[in-house]
C-alpha cells in the first residue's frame, strides 16, 4: 500500500505546473529520504520527513504517508486524524476503502485501550490500602490530663497578708480615734499641764496610728496582689520549725 501511495505522490509532483518547481524539488528530496527511512523501519524520522515535504508542497497523499508512520509508531489517535484529513482532501482516492478500514480498526483499538485503562484503575483502587483513618482503632484516645490550676482563694500567703493588713490598719485607726479624743479633751483639762499632756499623747497616738494604717494598707495591697496576680504560679508551704519554746508554725511562698 505504501508503494502505491508513493507512486501516486511522484505522479502528482511530476504533473504539477512549473510555477512551484522550487517547492516541488525540495519536497521531492524530502519525500525520497523519508521513503528510505520508512523502508528501514525508522518511522519517527520518516514521519518528520513526510511532514517537512508536506510543508513545502501540500500534496494530500503525503498526509496518508504520515498517517502510516504514526500508525506504525502506535500513535493511534494521531493516525486517525491524519487518515481523516487525507480522505477529506481526496474523498475519491483509490485506497479510500482501505483507509476507512484502518480508521475503524484503530478506533476499535482505542476503545479497547480505554476500557482496559479504566479496568486497571478500578482494580488498583480496589486493591489500594484503606485510608489511615479507617485502619486506626475506633476507641478514642484520651488526652493527657491538664494540670489543675491553683485556685486563687486557696492561697494562704495572700490571705495572711490581707488579714495582717486589716488588723494592723484597724489598730492604727483605733489609735487615731484615741488621739482625736485626747485632743478634744485638752481644752477641758483642769490644769495647763494636764492639757499639754493630752495634746502630747494625741500627737503620739496620731503619728503611730498613721504609721500603722500605712503598714496595714501596704500589707493588704500585697495580699490582694498575691491572690489576684499570681494565682497559679504562687506556691505556698507550711512547716513546723523547732524552737526553744517547742515548735512554731511558719508559712511561706515561692514562685
Amino acid at each position: 500500500m505504501i508503494r502505491r501511495t508513493i507512486a501516486l505522490t511522484l505522479l502528482v509532483l511530476i504533473l504539477t505546473p512549473a510555477a512551484a518547481t522550487a517547492d516541488k524539488t525540495k519536497a521531492r528530496a524530502l519525500f525520497d529520504r523519508a521513503t528510505k527511512q520508512y523502508n528501514l523501519g525508522e518511522y519517527a524520522a520518516a514521519g518528520e520527513g513526510f511532514k517537512a515535504a508536506y510543508d513545502e508542497f501540500p500534496d494530500p497523499t503525503l498526509l496518508y504517508n504520515l498517517a502510516q508512520c504514526e500508525r506504525q509508531l502506535a500513535h493511534k489517535s494521531r493516525a486517525v486524524t491524519l487518515y481523516r484529513s487525507y480522505l477529506r482532501e481526496v474523498p475519491e482516492a483509490a485506497n479510500a476503502n482501505e483507509v476507512r478500514r484502518l480508521i475503524a480498526s484503530l478506533e476499535e483499538d482505542m476503545l479497547r485501550d480505554e476500557q482496559a485503562r479504566k479496568q486497571a484503575e478500578a482494580a488498583k483502587a480496589k486493591s489500594a490500602p484503606p485510608p489511615l483513618a479507617s485502619t486506626v482503632g475506633t476507641t478514642p484516645v484520651e488526652p493527657a490530663p491538664m494540670p489543675r490550676p491553683r485556685l486563687w482563694w486557696r492561697n494562704p500567703a495572700g490571705w495572711a497578708l490581707v488579714g495582717a493588713g486589716v488588723v494592723i490598719g484597724a489598730a492604727g485607726g483605733a489609735l487615731l480615734g484615741v488621739a482625736q479624743i485626747d485632743q478634744n479633751d485638752a481644752p477641758h483639762a483642769p490644769t495647763l499641764s494636764d492639757a499639754r499632756a493630752d495634746l502630747d499623747q494625741a500627737s503620739t497616738f496620731r503619728t503611730v496610728g498613721f504609721v500603722l494604717v500605712g503598714v496595714g494598707a501596704a500589707s493588704a495591697i500585697a495580699g490582694v496582689a498575691v491572690l489576684a496576680l499570681m494565682p497559679s504560679r504562687w506556691k505556698t508551704h507550711a512547716a513546723l520549725v523547732p524552737s526553744s519554746h517547742g515548735a512554731m508554725l511558719t508559712l511561706g511562698g515561692a514562685l
